[in-house]
């Protein structure tokens, strides 16, 4: 489940989430800099819309290459060649 916290930058780089959030390790997270200033209400609007793009199963298909290609330990693979990999997989699949 996609779920969006405030959170701020502290002087050693390190983020200070500003609600109270239960995390396990090795969970992952995607950060959006935001800079500054309070996000305008557009932004804050498109949250849905980024989450529901998010939860495509592409986007579960690259995150999930991207984690078994690490994991590997093999060599770097170029997006092109890893989406027609994925590609054919879901043929396969």
């Amino acid at each position: 489940m996609l779920r969006t916290v405030e959170a701020i930058v502290e002087k050693d780089g390190s983020l200070r989430i500003l609600e109270d959030v239960e995390l396990r390790e090795g969970e992952r997270a995607l950060v959006t800099i935001l800079g500054e200033h309070i996000p305008s209400e557009t932004a804050l609007l498109s949250e849905a819309a980024l989450a529901e793009d998010w939860a495509r199963d592409e986007e579960t298909d690259a995150a999930r290459a991207y984690d078994e290609a690490k994991a590997s330990g093999g060599e770097a693979v170029p997006f092109e060649e890893a989406m027609r990999e994925i590609e054919r997989n879901r043929k396969v699949g």
